[in-house]
């Protein structure tokens, strides 16, 4: 908007010189002064037309630009609904083994470790430490690695509403599998603090009240 506006205001700028170097400088109103008239007409003609097309070509390249983006979101929606299917294959391949569900049995094992009454951080980071000893076979860790590779995938994308896809991930997980990611991600110290930290900000449940969640005998994810 800003180009057109000062392209406008030269031609102004020109065509009014040419005015005053051409009509002003005509001693007596005579016949001449139809050609004059004629030619700076003409010249006005010249410039709406060169304005208007510099208009057309300005709303030609937004159509396109928007073509281009809408493409790329197109493209990413195929690849990030893609995983997604992925990610639901390896589910049901991996961690539901003769009809049980091995993040069940994972969430109740690491309860059964539990020290009675003690919810502080440190105390449930021994209990997984003592867990993983004799358990953590249940629970192959490639499923962290999908979820954190859809996250970053969803933040190097800058054309989308993040916030959808995020609901979209966050409605991917059952309440058995949400219980299973608070308990990893707030207390397996194997995993890297980054992702840690990923998980935190970009999923509410891993920051509920620990006490609350382990203390429930209700398997709906409810905090």
């Amino acid at each position: 908007m800003k180009n057109k506006t000062l392209f406008f205001l030269a031609s102004l700028i020109i065509l009014s010189l040419w005015i005053s170097e051409t009509f002003f400088k005509i001693p007596y109103m005579n016949t001449n002064i139809l050609n004059t008239l004629f030619t700076g007409l003409g010249i006005i003609g010249l410039i709406t037309t060169l304005f208007l097309q510099q208009n057309q070509i300005s709303e030609n390249k937004k159509d396109a630009d928007a073509q281009v983006e809408n493409l790329k979101i197109q493209n990413f929606e195929n690849r990030f609904f893609s995983l997604i299917n992925n990610y639901q294959k390896s589910i049901s391949l991996n961690y539901f083994i003769n009809d049980k569900n091995m993040f069940r049995t994972f969430f109740n094992n690491y309860k059964s470790c539990m020290e009675n009454g003690k919810y502080d951080a440190d105390s449930l980071i021994d209990t997984f430490d003592k867990f993983r000893k004799s358990y953590q076979h249940l629970i192959e860790y490639s499923f962290i690695n999908q979820i954190t590779f859809l996250i970053n995938i969803i933040e190097e994308n800058t054309l989308i509403d993040k916030s959808i896809y995020y609901k979209n991930l966050n409605c991917l997980f059952s309440d058995i599998e949400k219980k299973c990611l608070f308990i990893i991600i707030n207390y397996d110290t194997t995993i890297s603090s980054e992702t840690k930290e990923l998980f935190k900000i970009k999923f509410e449940f891993i920051t509920v009240d620990p006490e609350k969640l382990l203390k429930s005998k209700n398997e709906f994810f409810t905090f």
